[in-house]
């Protein structure tokens, strides 16, 4: 899939003549159409993608004013600029970024019974209500433990990272469609040592960072990442990121050529 890509994707660029924004359509033999982008995330987050879809997606079909044109300058005034610069080090890239190192991609499709059965084992007394996001990203945060220690033979703490959007927190909130990279960072730790790991327990904990994540997005991120990056880079933990995109296109980002059936996020090259 990464072949309808205009760039490869998850990739540190220094060079500042390179476009904010590259889109490729692909079109094939059948009729199909695939609309491909690539974007910095310094400026694009996920529900600003979702904005800029839209959007421009309604202009094609002739909607002006259909939908709210993107805000540009709710965010831009009240959280720009920044305090300061992130924290750059080989390690830190490693965090987020595609660093040359061999890594896979895997799909695997999860459907409404997996899901429901899922659900019904993160409950806890603490937990009594888990979605379906979270149900499934502690599933996926155990078996990655349980991966790691089959690999390595040893057992170390785990970190696992949830970005967050702080639109809604913000006070006052900034509107769905404001433009900019406004995510703060829910880390959860958990140390299996000496232990079965438990789903509800791992399902609390992502709970918990989610609810915690604070308004001084980018000082607070910082810190987090820093001290996350310390631990790693020592081989004190393992690490893990957590992206969902649960929602935030909702399937009618149509062009005038039909509504999508199919979205995706690329695959990181091997």
């Amino acid at each position: 899939m990464n072949r309808l890509l205009p760039c490869p994707p998850f990739r540190y660029i220094q060079d500042p003549t390179t476009p904010q924004l590259a889109v490729q359509v692909n079109i094939f033999d059948c009729g199909g159409i695939a609309l491909a982008l690539c974007c910095f995330h310094k400026i694009f987050d996920g529900p600003t993608s979702y904005s800029f879809l839209n959007s421009w997606a309604a202009f094609s079909r002739g909607a002006n004013g259909e939908i709210p044109n993107p805000e540009l300058l709710g965010a831009s005034s009240r959280l720009f600029p920044p305090i300061e610069s992130m924290l750059e080090s080989a390690t830190l890239k490693s965090l987020f970024l595609n660093d040359g190192r061999g890594k896979m991609t895997r799909s695997f499709v999860f459907d409404a019974n997996a899901i429901t059965t899922l659900v019904l084992k993160a409950k806890s007394k603490s937990l009594e209500h888990p979605s379906r996001a979270l149900a499934l990203s502690a599933f996926l945060w155990k078996h990655a433990i349980q991966a790691s220690r089959l690999v390595s033979g040893t057992v170390k703490p785990s970190i696992l990272g949830q970005p967050v959007n702080i639109r809604p927190r913000l006070n006052p909130q900034l509107p769905s469609y404001s433009i900019g990279n406004m995510f703060g960072m829910a880390i959860s730790m958990y140390n299996p040592v000496g232990k079965d790991i438990d789903l509800s327990e791992l399902a609390s904990l992502l709970r918990e960072a989610t609810d915690s994540v604070p308004n001084d997005l980018h000082k607070t991120m910082i810190e987090q990442v820093s001290h996350v990056e310390e631990m790693v880079s020592k081989g004190d933990a393992e690490w893990y990121l957590l992206s969902n995109w649960l929602n935030t296109l909702d399937g009618n980002e149509d062009f005038g050529w039909g509504e999508p059936t199919l979205f995706s996020i690329p695959g990181i090259f091997f």
